[in-house]
């Protein structure tokens, strides 16, 4: 495996850097179906082309240790929590939860993972709705999923 770094005068492409971040080109998503795929359908970066914006989801273009991140928004009187899956296996959730704020109050979700992945492993994330009608997130720059290659 290749040394990173100018002190051994290696090249980024050697040293197989990935990482993306998305975002949503709606600004709002509700009433998506318990375990819908949460699509984050605009890209910012997608360095390694890991990350489909049609599917929402992020294939390792190789083995290594990754990070992911994502942050959910919502409001007063909804809710949006959604898992992490690699593999289709939960590693984690995010639940934003408005039920029970003043009108007009926001409030947000913060989770990341740390993962060992091989090439071709797959991440998504997945709404954990059960009442659909409630859920609801805030899209553009409001919520976002990125990820990248340590």
């Amino acid at each position: 495996m290749p040394t990173c770094g100018k002190a051994y005068n290696t090249s980024l492409n050697s040293c197989k850097t990935v990482g993306f971040l998305a975002k949503s080109s709606k600004n709002s998503i509700s009433n998506l179906k318990d375990r819908s795929t949460v699509i984050f359908d605009t890209i910012v970066i997608n360095t390694g082309s890991g990350y489909d914006a049609s599917t929402g989801q992020f294939v390792a273009p190789y083995e290594g240790l990754y990070y992911f991140t994502w942050t959910i928004i919502t409001y007063n009187s909804k809710y949006f929590p959604t898992h992490l899956l690699h593999n289709d296996n939960i590693i984690a959730g995010n639940y934003p939860d408005g039920r029970g704020l003043s009108s007009l109050n926001h409030v947000s979700a913060t989770q990341s993972v740390l993962l060992h992945l091989a090439a071709k492993d797959k991440i998504h994330l997945i709404t954990n709705t059960g009442i659909a009608k409630w859920a609801h997130m805030y899209g553009g720059i409001w919520s976002t999923f990125s990820g990248f290659k340590i």
